[in-house]
């Protein structure tokens, strides 16, 4: 198996009832990449926070120049804290069981609000371990943009595929077509 390193970041909207993982698949290059992602977009990139179309597109743009392998899940019908629970662990089992597919190693995971909700991921992960779905060995870390710009790239995947399924903006999911894999939960 490789080295693949994988983050993970969420788009969840309660009035849509659509919760959206999805993940950047990194082979190799990480540092490079996070370097890159600064000179060109600085410290921070958040697509909630960005209302620029040409922006958010131009850094979609360095995702197909850059070959990137873009993941995402979508559940619907998510409605209420216990629903939303319920649609992160099927979309982030179903992003797990990807990584583990491609050889995955590593995974950052956007850092939630309270360490509950970040000790959930945890616990679905060492039950992916246990049934040896992901090796022994896999090393998983939770982390703010700022300081993982990897994550970055999954936040703008999961923002570009809630404005396909909440506003039919289409126009981002067309710009990554190429790269993305999307998948939605029955």
């Amino acid at each position: 198996m490789g080295r693949l390193y994988a983050c993970f970041d969420e788009s969840y909207r309660p009035t849509s009832q659509i919760y959206v993982m999805a993940a950047a698949f990194i082979p190799k290059g990480a540092a490079k990449l996070r370097k890159r992602l600064r000179d060109d977009f600085g410290p921070e990139f958040h697509w909630s926070e960005i209302a620029d179309v040409d922006h958010r597109l131009s850094f979609l743009a360095l995702l197909v120049e850059l070959d990137i392998d873009l993941r995402a899940i979508v559940a619907r019908n998510v409605l209420g804290r216990a629903q939303e629970t319920t649609g992160r662990a099927r979309c982030f089992g179903a992003l797990i069981t990807d990584l583990a597919a491609a050889g995955g190693r590593k995974l950052t995971i956007d850092k939630r609000e309270t360490d509950d909700k970040n000790k959930r991921d945890t616990a679905q992960i060492d039950g992916f371990i246990q049934r040896a779905v992901l090796p022994s060995d896999f090393q998983h870390s939770f982390k703010k943009p700022p300081a993982e710009p990897i994550i970055w790239i999954a936040d703008a995947v999961a923002g570009a595929v809630q404005s396909q399924v909440t506003h039919g903006d289409s126009q981002y999911i067309e710009a990554v077509v190429a790269q993305l894999r999307l998948r939605v939960l029955p």
